[in-house]
């Protein structure tokens, strides 16, 4: 049928006898015949195959005869589209610019030769270079496997825009913004992503945006789980602009009790949530999907944690993927575009709202510009911010003049990720060193200049209403 995907491998070795068929897709198992401890093994890489299938909806077939070999074929159910999606990348401005190739190694890497095959299709010239900077180009590409750390130092002192390719999750660029990571499967929309983000392209300073701030459509029902009231407005903007439906809960018990009554295609749980964390109710959530036969809904972290290693713990517990806090509306469109599929038949441009008010103490051109708002939708999330702070402001009072050192660290927490959303450091900074006082129990940290401190940025940041001319 069309909507079936076959991939089928065959092999000329020993064979398998039916009455061991069967059985060898059982962990730890393995054929009987005694030529089979010539290749060792532990008996569970077909088992491991066929329950990552059944995971997919498919399954996988076995075809062998003994003495001459054996046929497995993978059997997926698929999605097939009439229209080819290669018009998500426009590769027409990047024609224009002068790309580089820092290859280092002899023998060309399968990464580069595939990228070889969309620079061709697309018709991009890319030209060798030795050294970094010893060609006048406008973006290069490197392996970041193949260099070493001397040549990893001239990539970043050099400042022009360069995309490393990646073989593996490493954040070692995350603070260097010429540089984009450029992980594989590689498809259109991702390499169109990751040229715009090398080149630190926006709408406002390069036609080559354009198209990408030209509203994008997704479909899909969407939980979150979030506490944070301030970080639930910003979602919720961000999810109805994608014209994503939603539903929208407090803690992970929350999640959990809501997931069961609804069909999800996508989860957005925060690691950080009262009465159950985002961990516990991620893995329950997996645990029923299983007890029940569902297939499985991605889960993808909320989490402002960024210790080495946190990621790579979360995905094997179970998450499918993170994203960081403060959240970055770029990767959050790209979690949209690798778990949701796109509405293609719906663009909607952005369009410019007359403003009714002037926001004081922050850079308003700058957060629209990075948080992908309009000017009213900022508006009522500082309005939020602001109420909301008006709140914990006078409980971190209470909590300081009582020497709560939980309350005071659960606050100060509270108030440090709702301020990350709209890149207000030095209130961030604040309450991040409150934070880290309280969570430490040291008595001897002044806690009241602290305050003092952040009341005095907070009242910087004011709303301020125009007249009508």
């Amino acid at each position: 049928p069309n909507d079936l995907l076959k991939i089928k491998v065959t092999d000329n070795g020993i064979g398998i006898a039916k009455d061991e068929q069967a059985k060898i897709f059982n962990a730890f198992s393995q054929t009987r015949d005694s030529t089979n401890t010539l290749y060792g093994g532990t008996g569970l890489g077909l088992s491991i195959c066929l329950q990552l299938a059944k995971h997919m909806q498919g399954t996988i077939e076995l075809e062998s005869i003994p003495g001459k070999g054996s046929t497995f074929t993978l059997i997926l159910p698929v999605k097939t589209g009439d229209e080819s999606r290669l018009h998500m990348f426009d590769p027409t401005p990047f024609q224009q610019l002068r790309l580089g190739l820092l290859q280092i190694e002899k023998k060309e890497s399968d990464k580069i030769a595939l990228l070889r095959r969309y620079w061709k299709i697309f018709d991009l010239e890319v030209k060798q270079v030795d050294q970094p900077g010893e060609y006048n180009y406008d973006l290069l590409f490197f392996v970041d496997s193949e260099i070493d750390e001397a040549m990893r130092e001239k990539i970043v002192a050099d400042k022009t825009p360069a995309i490393a390719i990646m073989g593996y999750f490493k954040d070692i660029y995350g603070s260097v913004k010429h540089i984009a990571p450029l992980y594989f499967p590689l498809y259109c929309a991702k390499l169109y992503n990751t040229f715009l983000e090398a080149l630190q392209l926006t709408s406002n300073s390069d036609q080559l945006s354009a198209k990408r701030y030209k509203q994008r459509r997704f479909k899909g029902n969407v939980l979150v789980a979030e506490d944070n009231t301030a970080n639930q407005e910003l979602i919720k903007i961000v999810l109805q602009r994608y014209g994503i439906d939603y539903t929208v809960v407090a803690h992970g018990i929350e999640a959990l009790d809501t997931f069961k009554k609804v069909r999800f295609d996508m989860v957005l749980m925060d690691e950080q949530m009262p009465k159950m964390n985002g961990m516990e109710a991620m893995q329950k959530i997996i645990r029923y999907e299983s007890e029940k036969g569902y297939t499985h809904t991605p889960i993808v972290a909320l989490t402002a944690n960024v210790i080495k290693g946190t990621r790579e713990r979360g995905l094997l517990a179970g998450y499918d993927a993170f994203l960081g806090k403060p959240i970055i509306i770029k990767e959050l469109e790209n979690i949209f575009e690798q778990f949701l599929d796109e509405d293609i038949e719906t663009e909607i441009a952005v369009s410019s709202n007359e403003k009714s008010s002037k926001i004081r103490g922050i850079d308003e051109a700058k957060l629209l510009k990075e948080l992908m708002l309009e000017p009213d939708q900022l508006l009522m999330l500082l309005t939020v911010f602001l109420k909301k702070m008006d709140k914990l402001l006078p409980e971190l009072h209470d909590a300081i003049e009582a020497d709560n050192f939980d309350r005071i660290a659960r606050l100060a927490h509270n108030i440090k990720g709702s301020s990350a959303n709209f890149r207000i450091k030095s209130i961030q900074s604040l309450a991040s060193t409150m934070e880290n006082a309280a969570a430490a129990e040291t008595g001897t940290f002044d806690y009241k200049q602290i305050f003092f401190e952040l009341d005095k940025e907070l009242k910087k940041i004011t709303i301020e209403e125009l007249s009508p001319s």
